[in-house]
């Protein structure tokens, strides 16, 4: 491609250096600045492709110093070093020259007298005339592009629009799919490559990585803006057909309501995930609960559907997990299927339910929840009516906890209530506190709820209550005198803290009736 990128070759072509020669090096460096340095401690401040002015002034006392300030130079990777013969310089030492060679490091001279002040301004503004000549290709090139995406759905033909613009070869590996080489190369050439370096911009979708786009060939220092602005497009072209196929399938999902609702039979089950999902691993399962009543996903304006359920399906494959979906107005449900180890799940489902909580903006998500993990097809109803009563117990308590197993004890409350009276249970146990409570102005019951919350230490339990040790063993014996047992004992205390949790459950879930 037309190199836009000024290189010192083409600065010795200026009418400034008709005097000049190159003693040594490659003049195929870029330059992208210009500086007029006369003194030598300061060249550990020169920054890469700056080229550098001098007479001499500063280094023509002895070899050592020159050498050093040469070494700097080479170090920072500068465009080159320009001495102006005369007062100071009048030859450059062969062991300076040697150095020079061994590193490819241009040394020119000037023969005659020049104007230092006329170069830089010359370079300068050929250096600001070639970036807007990349800016404006970088423009018709991103035209060309927008114009392939939209008249094609195979992110591979935007390869070819690269190498016409900037040659080379160039591949293109997306996650789980085969890599595309354009132009096609056989077998002895791909093994190559291998051993080359390539310029790499990730293909990012929805924040994640998708893939790599490689690209092979010389280096002119602009070859990565055209390949971020094509990794750009690959990624839209690739998300309008994830887009596509996410849209079918929402519209394609009242058999999974069906299934979530215990209408369907495994044979039944079975032959629409097979339609669905070539190979998929049938071993642990469960449901995440979504309400996304006036939700709404970061970088996103107001709330769709079909990006949620394509968000929502790339964070969960990410981490090993295949999702069936299906919503029904506000409410989101996906059939998580389990397909790494079976000990990692815990932990890999509460990454990326986080992820997708996170996701959310704060101040419109209203509630998260998952349900049982289950083994077999069937049982997936009882995955969805848990995580459904996930949900009703995180409204109940108010709490930040959305997973079945951190609010297990509510699932256990809400059981027990379908077979015996939980309330007349919870009155037996803690009746006495609360009569005495409501007489006395007392706080027995939440003397005692610290207490078992801290481990039953009562140095812990009175910094909490902000009460002096004598008045906390006043209110544990009064306790135990009116329930007639040691909380601290291992039954005792289980029995209690349930039957504690089940008082708060039980008033919050009145109000909520109410």
């Amino acid at each position: 491609m037309q190199n836009l990128q000024l290189q010192l070759a083409d600065i010795l072509q200026y009418d400034q250096f008709q005097s000049a020669e190159c003693m040594a090096g490659n003049t195929n460096r870029l330059v992208k600045w210009v500086h007029i340095i006369e003194n030598s401690a300061v060249g550990h401040l020169m920054k890469e492709h700056e080229l550098i002015l001098t007479t001499g002034m500063g280094i023509h006392k002895d070899v050592d110093t020159f050498e050093r300030f040469l070494d700097e130079l080479i170090a920072k990777n500068c465009a080159g070093l320009c001495i102006e013969y005369g007062r100071y310089i009048q030859s450059i030492p062969t062991t300076i020259l040697q150095k020079a060679k061994k590193h490819q490091f241009p040394i020119v001279v000037f023969h005659e007298e020049v104007s230092f002040s006329d170069i830089t301004q010359e370079v300068h503004r050929q250096i600001i005339s070639h970036q807007y000549q990349l800016i404006e290709r970088l423009e018709a090139y991103t035209h060309t592009l927008s114009k392939a995406s939209l008249t094609s759905n195979r992110p591979e033909a935007l390869l070819e629009v690269l190498v016409e613009a900037i040659g080379g070869q160039c591949i293109l590996q997306l996650t789980d799919e085969k890599a595309v080489y354009y132009p096609k190369c056989d077998a002895t050439k791909k093994a190559r490559l291998e051993k080359e370096s390539p310029l790499v911009k990730e293909i990012l979708l929805l924040s994640q990585q998708y893939g790599q786009l490689k690209w092979y060939g010389l280096h002119s220092g602009i070859e990565s803006l055209f390949l971020e602005r094509t990794a750009l497009f690959i990624a839209q072209i690739i998300l309008r057909k994830l887009y596509s196929i996410e849209k079918e399938a929402v519209a394609q999902q009242l058999w999974k309501q069906d299934w979530l609702e215990g209408r369907l039979s495994k044979s039944e089950i079975l032959q629409h995930l097979e339609k669905e999902h070539d190979r998929i691993r049938i071993k642990q399962m469960t449901v995440l609960y979504v309400n996304v009543a006036n939700g709404q996903l970061e970088g996103q304006e107001g709330f769709d559907d079909v990006y949620f359920t394509l968000y929502a399906r790339n964070v969960f494959e990410k981490r090993g997990f295949t999702i069936c979906t299906t919503n029904h107005q506000d409410h989101y449900y996906m059939i998580i299927f389990n397909q790494r180890d079976e000990a990692s799940m815990r932990s890999r489902l509460r990454e990326a339910v986080l992820k997708i909580k996170k996701a959310f903006k704060t101040d419109t998500v209203t509630r998260i929840a998952t349900g049982k993990t289950v083994e077999s097809v069937e049982d997936v109803p009882t995955a969805y009516e848990t995580a459904r009563t996930t949900m009703y117990i995180r409204k109940v308590l108010q709490t930040t906890d959305c997973f079945y197993e951190d609010v297990l004890l509510g699932h256990m409350i809400l059981n027990l209530q379908q077979t015996m009276d939980v309330k007349q249970m919870m009155t037996q146990y803690l009746g006495p506190l609360i009569a005495y409570d409501e007489k006395h102005s007392s706080e027995l019951i939440p003397t005692l709820r610290t207490y078992l919350a801290t481990n039953c230490s009562k140095q812990e339990t009175a910094q909490k209550l902000y009460i002096v040790r004598q008045t906390l063993y006043h209110r544990l014996k009064k306790i135990e005198e009116l329930i007639g047992m040691d909380s601290s004992e291992p039954h005792h205390r289980m029995m209690l803290e349930m039957m504690l949790y089940a008082k708060e459950f039980i008033e919050k879930s009145s109000k909520i009736h109410e």
